[in-house]
């Protein structure tokens, strides 16, 4: 019941932090994290690691690049 709660609170009091915060020490400090959050949160970490994935494949390609220039380069 106090997760029902909260969780209307957190969506009525959404744009005030400052109130959310003195209701959260009312209801004895809980804090609950809504399924949304947890999914924002989630899809934030997914696209930091695509991210990272992404600027790794382009280095390792650029380093290909450079190898094969030089070894051109080389054989001329």
């Amino acid at each position: 019941m106090v997760e029902l709660i909260i969780r209307i609170a957190d969506y009525i009091l959404r744009d005030s932090q400052k109130v959310r915060k003195g209701f959260g020490k009312v209801m004895g400090g809980k804090v609950l994290e809504l399924e949304s959050d947890k999914l924002i949160k989630k899809g934030i970490e997914l696209e930091r690691e695509n991210t990272e994935k992404e600027r790794q494949r382009a280095d390792a390609a650029e380093a290909e690049v450079k190898r094969l220039k030089l070894l051109l380069q080389e054989k001329q």
